[in-house]
């Protein structure tokens, strides 16, 4: 994928074999970035084009914009979303569609065993195995001894129950060690993510990163 933007020269493309950094020392254009990203991400138009192949993409459905990381939320609503619709939708699939309804008359039996003494006509009007899936509280396991890791994790679940998106991070060496960052870069090169980093100042450079600076003169530096 590729990212620009009108006020850069530069091209991001994360099918190099390096992780893009953006350090933009300048607030105001740092500010305007990262706000034209989230206001696309809300529906609105911006000057950010993100493309494949050549072809614009839409922002709403292909990037990722994360800005927090203390904490960082790994069960976020619209990947819990894709989890529930998945096991609905496998639960209605041939191979468990016996055994759904096998467990959903059993849990009707149970209903109705419980209520059989109760006043009035009762009626279990959303019954499904959709309910009973949503009910259930899926989510995944959110206990990480590395932010770099858990982090990676999420791209790859992102990946796999909505599809390959552009993920925009800000910020996330304040937050990260020299050596996790380098260990991040290297899993995100080996696993083919796309990523850009924007920072708002530097830290160490790594080997496997690739950078363009914006210094507070609004100069840019390659």
């Amino acid at each position: 994928m590729k990212m620009v933007y009108s006020e850069m020269t530069e091209v991001f493309d994360t099918e190099i074999d390096k992780v893009n950094t953006v350090i933009i020392e300048n607030q105001v254009i740092f500010t305007k970035l990262c706000m034209d990203i989230y206001n696309q991400l809300q529906g609105l138009e911006g000057r950010v084009i993100v493309s494949e192949d050549n072809k614009p993409l839409n922002i709403c459905k292909k990037v990722e914009l994360l800005t927090q990381f203390l904490p960082f939320e790994i069960n976020k609503k619209g990947l819990i979303t894709k989890l529930v619709s998945m096991a609905e939708r496998l639960a209605n699939e041939n191979d468990y569609y016996e055994e759904t309804m096998t467990q959903m008359a059993g849990i009707e039996k149970y209903l109705w065993s419980l209520t059989e003494s109760m006043e009035g006509d009762i009626r279990f009007s959303k019954l499904s195995i959709g309910n009973i899936i949503k009910s259930a509280g899926l989510e995944f396991e959110d206990d990480y001894n590395s932010l770099g890791e858990k982090i990676i994790d999420y791209m790859e679940l992102v990946r796999t129950y909505d599809c390959d998106k552009l993920f925009i991070l800000v910020n996330l060496r304040s937050f990260i060690n020299d050596n996790e960052c380098f260990e991040l870069f290297d899993t995100i090169l080996r696993k083919q993510f796309h990523v850009i980093m924007i920072e708002n100042c530097e830290h160490e450079i790594h080997s496997n990163e690739k950078r363009f600076i914006i210094d507070k003169d609004y100069c840019e530096i390659k």
